[in-house]
This record gives C-alpha cells, sequence and structure tokens, in this order.
C-alpha cells in the first residue's frame, strides 16, 4: 500500500498483487470489463470520452447461450435463434451452475441431461454425444466475448475485469477465474456486480453517502450497501440470492400459462417455446396494464394473455423473499432503510414495475434509475480495469461476508473480525494462558457467526512455542489477524515478553459454497440466543475452575497462615464446588460459587498480610 497525494487530500491506494507504485505494468495497453451474466454478457472498455459498451454482432448484449451443432459450439445471437428454433443442444443460464452444489436445486437451474454426482461435485452433463461442465461453457462464452473484442478493437486483448456476484462462494468463483483462463483471459481480479455499478455510479453522479446497490439480474440477486464519499467506495454489508432473477419471473409466468390454458405434459420443445412467450408477456407488462402474444402451438394458432394484476399475484412470493433480504441485509450492516440516501437500480430485471413499486414503498421514494441496469456493471469493471493498470485515485474496499476469530478456553469462538468489516482490516487482541507454567499455546482459527468454535469452520492451526513458564494469566501473547485487499488473512501470535513470534496464511471463504455460507450466516442469527447462553455458562465454568485452582493452590501453601474456621470453611466450599459438572449446572450457579471462593481469597489474602 502506498499513499497518493492529491492536494491537502490523502487517499490510500491498494496495490494489486505484483504491482508497484511504478505502474510497471503500463505496457499492458488495453484492459476491458467484462459483465459474465446469467442471460446476457457485455465488454465495456475505457477510451478518452470514459466507459463504453462494445457492439459485438450489432448490440451491446450478448446472450450468454451456448449451443452445439455437429460438435462445434455456437455462442450468443446464434445460439439465441436456434433456442428459439427448438434446438436440442442448447445451454442457458450456466452461471447457475457454477457452484457445485447448487446444481441439485433442480427447479431453479436449466434443463439439463445431468449426470449423478456426489454433492460438492461441479455438475456435469451430456450435450448431444459429449459430456460437458459449467466451466467448459462459461469459457466459450469468454472465448467468444474475446475473439469479437479483438476483431472490434483490432489488437489482442488479454487483461480483464470480470464481475460476479456479491454473495458467490469462493468456488464459485475459482470456477469463474479457471473458465477465464481456459478462454485465454488474464484476470486482474474478479470483483462483484453491484460494487461495479457503484464506481461508475460513484464516479459518475459525484454523490457522497450511503446508497443501496439493488442487483437484479436474469438469474441471482445481490444486494450491497455502500458508503461512498470521495472517490472512496467502502462497501458495509452484503446480501442476496444466487438463484433469484427474472428467469424465476419467466418460469412464475409459465407454470401460470400451462395452467389457465391447460397444456399439461410438455416437451423439451414445448416448454421452451412457452418460457419464451412468458419472457416476452413479462417484457410488455412493464409499460402497460394488459399484455399479449400470438404464437403457433401445437400446430395452431394460440393467443397468450395476463393482466396485470394477475401478474402481481403471481409474484407476492418473489417480492416477499426480496423483501426479506433487504431486511437482512440492513440488520447485518446495523443500519436501518432510512439511513439510506437512495437506491440504486441495476439489472435488466429492475425494469420489472412490482420491483420498482416495491422499493418505493419500502424507501418511501423512487429508487433512482439515472443509469442504463444492463451497462452499468460492465461500464463498472471496465473503470476498475483501467486503474488496476494505471493507477487510480479511487479506493475500493470490500467487507468480510463471514466472522472471523479464534477458540480460546472451554471452545468459545472469540469473534476477532466481524462479519463486514472493510478490508483491508488489521486487528490485535491480547491473550494469556490457563494453566501454570503454560509454554505453548494451540491457535484454532475458524470462521463463522456461532458462539461456540465447533459450529464455526476451521480455517487453519497453528502453535506457538516458547512461552516462558509463568503463572496462569501472567503471560502476554499478542494475536493479530491481518486481511490484505484480496481476502488473504495471515494470523500471527507473539509473546511479549520473549518476543517469540509464529504465523499462518489462509484463505477466507475457501472451499465454501453459497449455501454454506448462507447456511452460516442464517444459522448465527437463529441460533443467537442459544448460542450466547452456552457461551456464558462456558465463560462461567473457565472462570469458576480457574478460581477453583487458585483456592486449592492457598488450602496447600498457607494452611498454617489461615484461621482455623476459615481454612475448614474454605476446604468445604472447595469440595462442595469440585463435585459441580458443567452438563449439570448454569450460568448462574458457577457465577455465584466464583463469588463465594473469591469471597474466601480476599479473606484470606488478608490474614496472610
Amino acid at each position: 500500500m502506498r499513499d497518493v497525494a492529491k492536494g491537502n487530500q490523502m487517499v490510500l491506494q491498494i496495490m494489486e498483487p505484483g504491482q508497484t507504485g511504478s505502474h510497471q505494468n503500463n505496457n499492458i495497453i488495453k484492459a476491458v470489463g467484462i459483465d459474465l451474466g446469467t442471460t446476457h454478457s457485455l465488454v465495456s472498455i475505457v477510451d478518452e470520452q470514459g466507459p463504453k459498451i462494445l457492439e459485438i454482432e450489432g448490440a451491446t448484449i450478448v446472450p450468454s447461450i451456448v449451443a452445439l451443432v455437429e460438435d462445434q459450439f455456437q455462442v450468443g445471437r446464434d445460439a439465441k435463434a436456434l433456442q428459439k428454433k427448438g434446438h436440442q443442444h442448447v445451454i442457458a443460464s450456466v452461471k447457475r451452475l457454477m457452484d457445485p452444489d447448487t446444481h441439485q436445486l433442480k427447479e431453479a437451474l436449466p434443463k439439463l441431461d445431468y449426470l449423478p454426482s456426489e454433492a460438492g461435485e461441479m455438475a456435469r452433463f451430456t450435450l448431444g454425444n459429449r459430456l460437458s461442465n459449467p466451466i467448459e461453457i462459461s469459457a466459450e462464452i469468454l472465448k467468444h466475448l474475446k475473439i469479437k473484442t479483438q476483431e472490434i478493437l483490432g489488437e489482442e486483448i488479454n487483461h480483464a475485469v470480470i464481475t460476479v456476484p456479491a454473495y458467490f462462494s469462493e468456488r464459485a468463483r475459482g470456477a469463474t477465474r479457471l473458465a477465464a483462463k481456459l478462454a485465454g483471459w488474464k484476470v486482474l481480479r474478479l470483483i462483484s456486480e453491484p460494487t461495479a455499478a457503484a464506481i461508475k455510479f460513484g464516479l459518475d453522479q459525484k454523490k457522497n453517502g450511503l446508497f443501496l446497490i439493488f442487483d437484479l439480474g436474469g438469474g441471482t440477486f445481490d444486494l450491497s450497501v455502500l458508503n461512498l464519499e470521495n472517490n472512496i467506495f467502502q462497501v458495509l454489508a452484503t446480501g442476496g440470492d444466487t438463484l433469484l432473477g427474472g428467469d424465476d419471473v419467466d418460469r412464475l409466468v409459465m407454470i401460470d400459462l400451462q395452467h389457465r390454458y391447460q397444456l399439461e405434459t410438455l416437451s423439451q420443445n414445448e416448454e421452451q417455446s412457452l418460457l419464451q412467450v412468458a419472457e416476452d408477456l413479462k417484457k410488455q407488462l412493464t409499460q402497460g396494464e394488459k399484455a399479449e402474444k400470438n404464437v403457433s402451438f401445437r400446430g395452431q394458432n394460440m393467443s397468450f394473455s395476463i393482466h396485470f394484476d394477475h401478474f402481481l399475484t403471481l409474484l407476492r412470493p418473489f417480492l416477499a423473499k426480496i423483501e426479506t433480504l433487504l431486511d437482512q441485509t440492513f440488520d447485518a450492516a446495523n443500519l436501518s432503510k432510512e439511513d439510506i440516501q437512495a437506491c440504486v437500480l441495476v439489472g435488466g430485471s429492475t425494469r420489472l414495475k412490482p420491483v420498482q413499486d416495491l422499493l418505493e414503498q419500502y424507501f418511501g421514494k423512487k429508487p433512482l434509475a439515472d443509469l442504463n441496469p444492463d451497462h452499468v456493471v460492465a461500464e463498472g469493471a471496465a473503470i476498475q480495469a483501467r486503474a488496476l493498470i494505471h493507477g487510480s485515485d479511487s479506493l475500493l474496499l470490500d467487507v468480510i461476508p463471514l466472522s472471523l476469530g479464534l477458540e480460546t478456553m472451554g471452545g468459545i469462538a472469540e469473534k476477532i473480525v466481524s462479519r463486514n468489516s472493510p478490508i483491508p482490516d488489521q486487528v490485535t487482541q491480547e491473550f494469556t494462558t490457563y494453566q501454570d507454567d503454560q509454554t505453548a499455546m494451540s491457535i484454532h482459527v475458524v470462521q463463522g457467526e456461532r458462539e461456540m468454535a465447533s459450529d464455526c469452520r476451521t480455517l487453519g492451526r497453528f502453535s506457538l512455542k516458547g512461552i516462558p513458564p509463568l503463572p496462569a494469566g501472567f503471560a502476554r501473547i499478542e494475536v493479530t489477524f491481518d486481511v490484505d485487499a484480496d481476502g488473504l488473512l495471515t494470523v500471527s501470535a507473539q509473546e511479549k515478553t520473549t518476543g517469540v513470534y509464529q504465523s499462518i496464511e489462509v484463505k477466507p471463504g475457501h472451499g465454501l459454497t453459497t449455501a454454506e455460507m448462507e447456511h452460516m450466516v442464517y444459522s448465527g442469527f437463529k441460533a443467537a440466543q442459544d448460542d450466547m447462553a452456552i457461551r456464558l455458562k462456558e465463560q462461567e465454568w473457565v472462570k469458576l475452575q480457574f478460581v477453583l485452582d487458585i483456592c486449592q493452590k492457598i488450602l496447600k501453601a498457607q494452611k498454617d497462615n489461615l484461621s482455623d474456621d476459615t481454612y475448614h470453611q474454605l476446604r468445604e466450599l472447595v469440595t462442595e464446588t469440585k463435585r459441580l459438572t458443567k452438563e449439570d449446572g448454569s450460568a448462574d450457579l458457577f457465577r455465584t460459587y466464583t463469588a463465594k471462593l473469591e469471597n474466601y481469597f480476599r479473606h484470606s489474602e488478608e490474614q496472610s498480610s
């Protein structure tokens, strides 16, 4: 990191791995921003006039669709045309399969011939006579974008910033990186879609304050609360659902049409045709009270229609889920909706009138639709790509999605870096030994929102050896959690008397699926009261055992200095306390006995002085 002087203002600039203050990567002529969307993808580049979207095959948006024709892949508009004609070997919305666990939720995912797989394995499916997977299909989309970008710009382009949902798991991000590598891209960074939108919005509008980036795309839903101030983009909290988007609205309408028009079992081609009708009707309802579509279906002309009121009824569960996610995101940020200056719309599905009406009712004011919701993510990614190569006075601060901490005595998870803390971040906390003459300490690093370490995810373990043999509680061990701009965590421990030092590097979120991350956050909220009761009980038990040990030492070492009454009373209390068990006791009971022992402990000190 380095400080960049600008007038009287100091702006902290975070350098990428391998990048130096001299901008040694200036030999890279151009880099682009890619919005790799569920339904559409876009490429943007920054020129003298600012970010612009490249027109690929006559349009700014490229359908994220891949078709297999005679063992050759076709991508984009050609694949979309084949899909409309009922071509069998077509894959759309493959982004929903990038997390190895989500492919089990078949109702929300592409209709494909999936092969059996174990939990946690990447989805596999047959496409014609070949076996394929989401990484290969995503790579074909990215390869198509690379070829077309180079044709338009007339030069080789290798570097890109690619956007992903804010709630994408580490495994899904890794799969995206691999797909990009297979397509020939060198990924400068993966950034979240709402953060990319915030970069474009903040630099365009020059506004300061708290903003909610509401990103509802074709297949994913992201929320990010950001504080924008003097070109500093700080993410305060994230939320969302990687299986919620416009595709789900299309499917709701399709199922409704199937029931209302008594269309029983549908073939794969018929389902695709009806899904296209549903999408067209949905788009019409962004500007009218009724939508109609005449198509040839099952060999006859059919007229499909839907009224807005009925459409709104269909969307109520969908809208309720959005509202719940809004509440959860604000709770996580310790903010209320009244704190938000404006809600910024991102993603094509924000054009839905019921969504805009919900947000206006929720916030008490209209959401901001100043930017093109289809373009803003790619443009923000392009701005970030240029900044990573040529430097920038802007600062992007992301957050930790789950709390980081370590296990303390009694199995308690002590949170060091809280969920939604901005990164980079460094937190130091002091600990001590529990037993006399303890010369080593085991550091167990955990991640999660639960109060007990056993309920959190283990990130790593290491030992600090060489602690001087001192009475319990006298050693001073400083533990530091250091999270850098790329989310890499270094945990170090140092004994202050001797200077003995040990550290470990771990990657927060590594191996976590989206479902695991969402479950860890949800279970942390749901079990908070029970967890706190368990934590308090453990804390009081540990404290009681510590004081009990001191009192037993007093009985042994200071017998001659105590009066007979004090000695016998303390011995009886020690014996009584030793009969207590952690399983049958309570925090209040342990606290009571600790107070009794401490009273005799103070009394014995007075007698011996």
